[in-house]
C-alpha cells in the first residue's frame, strides 16, 4: 500500500501531540477493565531525509468506541504504551493515528488511517497487542508548496504478542494499582 505523507518545515502548533500524559486508571466499577497496549512508528529504512528512527511516544491514537457510538483519542507513553479504562463490555476500532515531531531541520508530521477492532472482557487488564506500524522504501516527492516536502512510504501493520513486556509495564506504571492483581488477556494469535 503506498501512501503520501506531508512533511511541513514551517510553524505548525499541534501542542496536543507535544505532550503525552499517560497514567494508568483506577476502575470505577466491578467489571471496569483496562485495555493496554502499544503502538510503534518504525521508520527502518530512514526518517525522511535522516538516519532509521522509531517513535515511541506522543502518537495520537484515534479510537471508537463502536457499542456507544463515540469517539476519543489517547497519546502514547515511553515505549508505545497506552491504556484506558472500559466497562468491560463494549467494542472498540482503532481507526488512526498522528505524529508531530519537531527538530532543527523542520517540524515533521504523519497520519494514517485504520481499522483495527476488538473486544473486551469484564474484570480483566485486556492485551491488545504490540502494533508496529512500519513505513519502509521512502521516497521524495516534488516541492507540492512553499515550505512543504513530500515523501512516499510503503507502510505496513503487523501486531506481536509480549505479554511478558504488559507485565512489566504494569509493574513499572501501576505497581500500586489493583490492575496488577487482575488477569492479562490476550485473546489474538501472532
Amino acid at each position: 500500500m503506498k501512501k503520501t505523507v506531508v512533511v511541513a518545515v514551517g510553524a505548525l502548533s499541534l501542542a496536543l501531540l507535544l505532550t503525552s500524559c499517560a497514567g494508568i486508571p483506577k476502575p470505577e466499577g466491578e467489571n471496569d477493565t483496562l485495555v493496554v497496549g502499544s503502538f510503534i512508528l518504525d521508520y527502518p529504512d530512514g526518517f525522511y531525509n535522516q538516519a532509521p528512527r522509531a517513535i515511541t511516544s506522543g502518537v495520537r491514537l484515534d479510537f471508537m468506541n463502536t457499542t456507544q457510538g463515540t469517539e476519543f483519542f489517547l497519546l502514547t507513553s515511553s515505549g508505545g504504551y497506552f491504556s484506558f479504562l472500559t466497562n468491560g463490555t463494549d467494542s472498540y476500532d482503532l481507526k488512526g493515528f498522528s505524529y508531530y515531531v519537531e527538530e532543527r531541520t523542520g517540524h515533521y508530521t504523519g497520519s494514517g488511517g485504520l481499522t483495527y477492532k476488538f473486544s473486551v472482557s469484564p474484570h480483566a487488564v485486556q492485551y491488545i497487542g504490540h502494533l508496529v506500524y512500519t513505513f519502509s522504501k521512502p521516497r521524495f516527492q516534488e516541492n507540492t508548496g512553499l515550505h512543504t516536502l513530500t515523501w512516499n512510504f510503503e507502510r505496513a501493520l503487523a501486531r506481536t504478542k509480549k505479554v511478558e513486556d504488559v507485565a512489566r509495564y504494569l509493574g513499572d506504571a501501576a505497581k500500586d494499582s489493583v490492575w496488577v492483581s487482575y488477569e492479562v488477556k490476550a485473546d489474538f494469535e501472532d
